[in-house]
C-alpha cells in the first residue's frame, strides 16, 4: 500500500469516528423518534464505512459480504422505522 492511500485512509478513519461520535450524540438526546431513527441510519452507514476502510487497510475482501448484508438491513430498518413513525404499526 502506498503511503498516500494509508494517510488517505487514516484520514477516513478519523473522520467517520468523528461522525459516529455525532450521530451517538443525536442518538442519546434526540428531540424526537424521527431524529433518533436518522441517527441510527447514518450510524449503520458510518459502520459500513469503517468496515470498508478496514478492507482497504488490510487488503482484503473478506468482509464486503457482510458490508452487502448491513447495507441490506440497514434499507429495512429504515423503511421499518419510516412507516412506523408515519402509520403508528408496521403491518
Amino acid at each position: 500500500m502506498s503511503p498516500f492511500l494509508y494517510v488517505v485512509s487514516l484520514a477516513c478513519l478519523a473522520s467517520l469516528f468523528g461522525g459516529a461520535a455525532l450521530c451517538i450524540h443525536r442518538l442519546v438526546i434526540g428531540p424526537s423518534p424521527a431524529d433518533r431513527a436518522v441517527a441510527l441510519d447514518t450510524l449503520t452507514m458510518v459502520f459500513i464505512g469503517l468496515i470498508c476502510i478496514l478492507c482497504i487497510l488490510g487488503e482484503t475482501s473478506l468482509y464486503f459480504d457482510a458490508v452487502w448484508i448491513l447495507t441490506l438491513l440497514g434499507y429495512l430498518g429504515s423503511v421499518a422505522i419510516a412507516r412506523y413513525l408515519e402509520k403508528g404499526k408496521l403491518f
